[in-house]
């Protein structure tokens, strides 16, 4: 049998691939799931204090080779190290204040032997029936025929989800970073976020750079100077631009600590966004950091309830049109109307 508890050095590393960008913010469903002590629980109920819940697809079975191709798939291997991670640091987040639980399609009884043999002490819940799956639509793969759920973490407060670890590499550090991010005091301003009337805090890392929509990593200075080389607010003040920024959902992406791209949405969450001051800094364009970030704002669970989402534009129909965007109808043009003044 391959030793499960360690990992090879050349694994693939797995990508973000942006499905999991809908969770952050989303209040659990009350789906009923079955754990290894045999009892049926709320996921609801079951995270009304503060919870970590890791997301593993398959662990491997006593005296059972690792099965062929597993290895190849990005982010597969590997749930035996990150349990145990979480096992090892069990006490720790205990002392935190926080609950843990693994998560897999995996039946109960396998799992049950799972937990025995490697001596886990807190409960694994089973998604056999993919209810949790499909409702919350969750990142997953099919390997022989069967639905697993990709790897990833989350950090719940009072049954909404306030942290998406995803994709998670190497798994035998999930635990520390997990444990990390509580300890850094991220929770706690997290916690303090109205999800009902802002955005959920999204952070995302690709290729070197970082993109989030924490308004307190943006230096307005650099919206203003960037505003004025555009075609539609060159004019705009750097008091207009400071307060537009404190009212409105901001994302942008830094390099080094420094934005190099741009968005806002303006919305009441129930019915209306309005998608604005989208630009990338000339010497930035051409890497798909717009692309970027209409995936991130398109799929944040914010937004997914909106009657009508709308911008506009001189020269990026195409761009915006990838996403669902379209040309006013004849007859919605008749009925829009505008008040309209100069920047200030």
């Amino acid at each position: 049998m391959k030793n499960l508890d360690s990992l090879p050095s050349d694994l693939p590393v797995p990508q973000d691939d942006g499905l999991g960008d809908h969770l952050v913010g989303t209040l659990l469903p009350n789906i009923i799931l079955k754990g290894t002590s045999g009892v049926a629980h709320s996921l609801r109920d079951l995270t009304k204090s503060p919870t970590v819940i890791f997301f593993y697809p398959r662990t491997g079975e006593a005296d059972v080779d690792t099965p062929d191709g597993w290895d190849a798939i990005p982010g597969a291997r590997g749930c035996t190290p990150q349990s145990c991670g979480f096992r090892d640091l069990n006490l720790e987040f205990k002392k935190m204040g926080f609950q843990i639980f693994g998560l897999s399609t995996q039946s109960t009884p396998y799992q049950q032997e799972f937990l025995a043999r490697m001596h886990i002490p807190f409960e694994i819940l089973s998604d056999e029936k993919l209810e949790l799956t499909h409702k919350m639509k969750l990142p997953n793969f099919i390997f022989q025929n069967k639905v697993l759920i990709k790897r990833m973490a989350w950090v719940i407060s009072e049954g909404r989800i306030v942290k998406l670890f995803y994709p998670v590499f190497p798994t035998n550090q999930n635990a520390d970073s997990v444990l990390a991010w509580i300890k850094s005091g991220k929770y706690d301003e997290a916690k303090k976020r109205n999800y009902l009337a802002s955005a959920p805090l999204i952070e995302k890392s690709r290729e070197g750079y970082f993109l989030s929509n924490e308004k307190n990593l943006l230096n307005p200075e650099f919206v203003f100077q960037s505003l004025k080389r555009t075609h539609w607010a060159s004019n705009r003040s750097l008091e207009a631009v400071e307060t537009s920024v404190k009212n409105s959902d901001v994302y942008a992406i830094y390099l080094n600590k420094h934005p190099v791209a741009f968005a806002r949405v303006v919305t009441d969450y129930a019915t209306f966004a309005y998608l604005c001051d989208v630009f990338v800094a000339e010497e930035e364009r051409g890497k798909g950091h717009s692309k970027w970030l209409m995936e991130t704002i398109m799929a944040s669970a914010s937004y997914q309830k909106l009657r009508r989402f709308v911008l506009a534009t001189l020269d990026a129909h195409s761009l915006y049109a990838r996403y669902g965007f379209e040309l006013l109808s004849k007859e919605a043009a008749e009925r829009f109307m505008e008040i309209r003044k100069n920047e200030f």
